[in-house]
């Protein structure tokens, strides 16, 4: 669900002046030079963790597009409570990135005295973007999955599950059969048009030589040979791959450019392809083994905590060479996978026990305490990107409703 409030649909008589809440010294300028447009602003959010990147179930991308069109000010949040959003409103800010998709199931109604209703209400009529990145920034390069991996210094790591798309210009194969003397200019032609880019290469094809036989109707003309008898041709197959969009631009050039009366050609539907930076969770290679000990000091110490929660299994590894982990409630991506331990922040009872007698011991360190701490570096990575045009604030007002007494 996606609320859109443009300019002129609610007034805000009592919305803050743009640089409430700014620290005058980081101003440099005043107006746009200091802001950005909201589309530039979603811009930057998506290069950083593309939506395509996210679990077909996520809720991801603008959840509320507020009315207010530059953005100077944004908070980070992993959930977007009531506190939360009282403190975006007094600091006058125009926008929010809630880690947590805000609005997960449909509203079915907006009302002031149902919590989350109520938050919604407020962001709207103050003018307030929200946007949610979730499991697109679990998934991206350098999102929360990969922060977590830096617990392990110099160790190497992969996708549990690694997204699967096609390369840029290569979702289809266009395979041509053509007299030799042809494929010189065919393959130039259907270059033209998009066909044979690959990375940096262009006009890259493939051919084969063999033999091709037709024979013609009484009425047909052919290029070679006459109707009604069986003709043998020596011919390459050329191949070429081929982005979607150019398919028939492609049969076009071939109509025009191949000798024949009725080219022959056959366009296949490639198989998208495993990327080795981007997916769900991540397998951990360390650079060398280290205890059991040594890895919930590791974790510790990157999360910023002063306990865990550990499930030693009596038939595991002494030493743990390989780490399975994923941000959150990874349960159920990690069942199934093979390593000697498994990091997440939470996973049912019997999961756990399934675990241990598997020989995989367990760390949980409680589901945000997984995500909180990637905020701080997120918001560097997103004043980079920003060219520090928008100011990033971590909110101080989020915290895990769980508390150890």
């Amino acid at each position: 669900m996606i609320f859109r409030f443009m300019v002129g649909e609610l007034s805000d008589v009592s919305t803050p002046g743009p640089c409430r809440g700014l620290d005058p010294l980081s101003l440099r300028g005043q107006g746009a030079a200091m802001s950005m447009s909201w589309k530039e602003w979603i811009a930057v959010l998506e290069s950083l963790a593309p939506l395509r990147f996210a679990e077909s179930w996520d809720k991801v991308g603008v959840q509320i597009e507020g009315r207010k069109r530059r953005i100077r000010q944004a908070y980070l949040t992993i959930d977007l409570t009531r506190a939360v959003a009282d403190e975006v409103v007094e600091a006058g800010a125009e926008a929010v990135v809630s880690y947590h998709p805000f609005i997960f199931e449909p509203l079915a109604a907006l009302r002031r005295d149902v919590p989350k209703e109520g938050v919604a209400l407020t962001l709207v009529e103050k003018g307030i973007s929200v946007y949610s990145p979730h499991t697109a920034l679990d998934a991206a390069p350098g999102g929360i999955n990969d922060w977590l991996v830096e617990a392990f210094p110099k160790a190497k790591s992969e996708p549990l599950i690694p997204l699967s798309e096609h390369p840029q210009g290569q979702e289809m194969k266009l395979v041509v059969f053509t007299p030799r003397r042809v494929v010189p200019a065919l393959r130039e032609a259907l270059g033209d048009v998009g066909l044979g880019r690959i990375g940096l290469y262009d006009l890259c094809s493939f051919g084969v030589e063999g033999t091709g036989s037709f024979r013609g109707a009484p009425e047909c003309r052919p290029a070679v040979g006459q109707p009604e008898r069986l003709e043998e041709v020596d011919e390459v197959r050329l191949e070429m791959v081929m982005p979607r969009r150019a398919v028939n631009e492609a049969v076009r050039v071939i109509r025009r450019v191949h000798p024949y009366e009725e080219p022959a050609f056959d366009i296949y539907e490639l198989s998208a392809r495993p990327r080795e930076d981007v997916g769900a969770g991540r397998l951990v290679r360390l650079a060398r083994p280290v205890t059991l000990s040594t890895v919930v000091r590791r974790v510790k110490e990157h999360l910023g905590l002063s306990h865990l929660r550990v499930a030693e299994s009596p038939l595991g590894a002494r030493k743990i060479s390989t780490v399975a982990l994923c941000a959150g409630a990874g349960g159920s991506m990690l069942t199934g996978v093979s390593a000697d331990l498994w990091l997440t922040g939470e996973m049912r009872h019997h999961d756990v026990l399934a675990a241990t007698e598997r020989g995989i011991h367990v760390v949980l360190s409680e589901h945000t305490h997984t995500e909180r701490g990637y905020l701080r570096h997120f918001r560097s990575r997103l004043e980079e990107a920003c060219e520090r045009r928008v100011r990033w604030v971590v909110s101080r007002r989020d915290e895990s409703p769980l508390k150890t007494w």
